[in-house]
């Protein structure tokens, strides 16, 4: 990940979603930068939740429109 993170512009947006254990390592490993959600419930590092994957699509579409 380090060297996805280092090809990426300093105004890239980082987001990274995802629902189960295997995600929070993901979450960790991120920059305080980047926007990390949980998809679901549980317990979660990531700094936003949302309850189901309908959610999920409608929060992107609205972020890239």
């Amino acid at each position: 990940m380090p060297r996805v993170l280092a090809m990426m512009g300093p105004d890239a947006a980082v987001i990274a979603l995802g629902d189960d254990r295997t995600d929070e390592d993901l979450f960790a490993a991120l920059p305080p930068t980047a926007l990390t959600i949980h998809v679901g419930g549980g317990e979660s590092s990531a700094a936003f939740q949302l309850p189901d994957p309908a959610s999920a699509r409608r929060s992107l579409r609205a972020r890239v429109a």
